[in-house]
């Protein structure tokens, strides 16, 4: 391995490492871990009914 090679794979790694962070960090704050705009998301629905599920009980 070249060390153009071994730099590649530190900054994937690095990368995905941050991904996994942020939204761990973001799900620990309470906010969805996609955008805040539902508007977009085929899920929408689905994701509110179970917020709503959590409030009644």
């Amino acid at each position: 391995m070249t060390w153009i090679d071994i730099l590649i794979i530190v900054l994937a790694t690095l990368a995905v490492a941050g991904v996994v962070a942020m939204v761990i960090v973001r799900k620990k704050q309470g906010k969805p871990s996609c955008c805040s705009d539902c508007s977009s998301c085929a899920g929408c629905s689905a994701c509110h009914t179970k917020k709503q599920e959590k409030t009644d009980e």
